[in-house]
């Protein structure tokens, strides 16, 4: 099984927005759990996959994506505001 995460960057306001799907059903992942890497940051996303983190800095991020059941996915983003 595989997550698959769209991530959008908002630089003018520093948040970090996405949704969390499976990858192969395309349904959205309630209760997956979001972490930015190296900043002790983790939130649960919603109902309908949906996160968000608020008043980042600019630097490089590492997003780790957990789901029960589901092999854990790491991506790389970059914040330049």
């Amino acid at each position: 099984m595989a997550i698959a995460a769209p991530l959008w960057l908002l630089a003018q306001n520093t948040i970090l927005k996405g949704k969390i799907t499976d990858a192969a059903t395309k349904e959205a992942m309630a209760g997956a759990t979001v972490t930015l890497l190296d900043y002790n940051l983790q939130t649960q996303t919603d109902a309908t996959g949906r996160f968000y983190f608020s008043k980042l800095r600019n630097g490089n991020y590492q997003i780790q994506i957990t789901f029960l059941g589901f092999k854990p996915l790491v991506k790389n983003i970059s914040i330049n505001a």
